[in-house]
């Protein structure tokens, strides 16, 4: 560990002494240089207005980090992340139900999603996914149903090359 490393964390042993705070990040006894309710953070920077700018033991820096606008970063920093992990949440609820009603109709969820996932593969991509896709199902003893243009194609095809067949060989006899 060299002298800064060492520095640090001797930085660190002294904020958490001082805070009666443990490694866990549990509360031993006293207050420390935050307090926090359940859902509303609430800073007492104290401690730390009386920390900032002192030296630690050992330290060549003259600022410690342990200090009130570091803390209010980290509050800050805090209430966004729990600002934007409930509308996340917000957000996939809103999700789930219009899924929901997707399914309540008839499609299949798991098939919605795959289409989604398709529509959003770079295009590129797609025709070795269709090429890959119909070969194991096919592998699988599942092929892909024909729809009903391809089908109507393929039997005009079909009905094409025997006429064009029969007129050949009739042609010939004559």
């Amino acid at each position: 560990m060299n002298a800064k490393e060492n520095d640090f964390a001797n930085e660190i042993n002294k904020a958490l002494k001082e805070s009666n705070t443990s490694i866990g990040g549990s509360k031993q006894q006293g207050s420390g240089p935050v307090q926090a309710s359940a859902s509303v953070f609430e800073p007492d920077f104290s401690q730390s207005k009386q920390q900032a700018g002192t030296k630690v033991e050992g330290s060549t820096e003259t600022e410690s980090i342990w200090n009130a606008e570091t803390a209010e970063k980290v509050v800050e920093f805090a209430k966004t992340q729990a600002d934007i992990k409930e509308q996340r949440t917000a957000l996939n609820d809103q999700l789930k139900a219009a899924k929901s009603t997707l399914i309540a109709m008839g499609f299949n969820g798991e098939a919605m999603e795959a289409a989604i996932k398709y529509s959003n593969t770079e295009e590129g991509k797609r025709e070795n996914f269709d090429i890959t896709y119909a070969y194991f199902r096919k592998c699988l003893g599942h092929p892909i149903q024909d729809d009903l243009f391809v089908a109507a194609m393929r039997e005009q095809v079909n009905v094409s090359v025997k006429n064009k067949s029969t007129s050949n060989t009739l042609a010939s006899e004559d």
